[in-house]
């Protein structure tokens, strides 16, 4: 698997009935992609808080029973309770991270992937391979997936799209309800979109399909 560097800037706090900080909101959305035990060590690398301010808020988060915590040996190891309603939202904003470091860096190609997401034909759009993993070369396809029942007239909307921006699309067009295939049809393309996919349209179902899929 390959290890992306990246710093979890975007979190969330809440005032409600279960109020959390924007700390913790932020460590909520540093565990992911992966959603596995991990350390403070590891929350320090992608949130640049010290140890003392992650611990803390980490005993919080562990009370609410958004973050489970367990004994390792003699290390401390954290994970995400991930049917709690503050795991699904530190997703969507783990998600806003790597979309705003993707603007950054590629303002024609995301420009163009706007003007995909914002068709009311398109229901979820996820970017994959090299692009998503910070690997592209200037011969690289730009694989994406749109999922739409209108198979035909999305391809003749991505198809001019390449030619409007000079991109070369390479997009896996699906309906819906095929979705959910790709784990038993195609597991290597299934864990690249939970690892590495930037999900532009379509956070909260893709969480229900992909990461709550780890609770089992």
């Amino acid at each position: 698997m390959i290890n992306i560097k990246r710093k979890q800037r975007q979190g969330f706090g809440s005032f409600g009935k279960e109020k959390i900080t924007l700390l913790e909101g932020t460590i909520i959305s540093s565990f992911f992609p992966e959603t596995k035990k991990i350390t403070i060590k590891d929350i320090m690398e992608r949130t640049d808080y010290s140890y003392e301010r992650i611990n803390s808020s980490l005993k919080s988060l562990a009370k609410k029973d958004i973050i489970r915590e367990e004994s390792i040996g003699k290390t401390l190891v954290y994970s995400l309770n991930l049917q709690h309603l503050y795991t699904r939202i530190g997703f969507n904003f783990y998600m806003l991270q790597r979309e705003i470091d993707f603007m950054k860096k590629h303002k024609v190609l995301y420009n163009a992937i706007k003007e995909i997401r914002d068709n009311p034909y398109i229901w979820a759009v996820i970017l994959f391979g090299s692009y998503s993993k910070g690997m592209e070369t200037k011969k690289s396809d730009v694989d994406i997936i749109c999922i739409s029942n209108k198979k035909d007239e999305m391809e003749h909307f991505v198809k001019s799209l390449k030619y409007k921006y000079n991109l070369n699309f390479s997009p896996v067009l699906l309906p819906l309800h095929e979705f959910p295939n790709i784990k038993s049809n195609n597991p290597e393309l299934w864990e690249d979109l939970k690892n590495y996919g930037i999900v532009f349209k379509g956070e909260d179902d893709l969480y229900s399909w992909i990461c709550e899929d780890d609770k089992h």
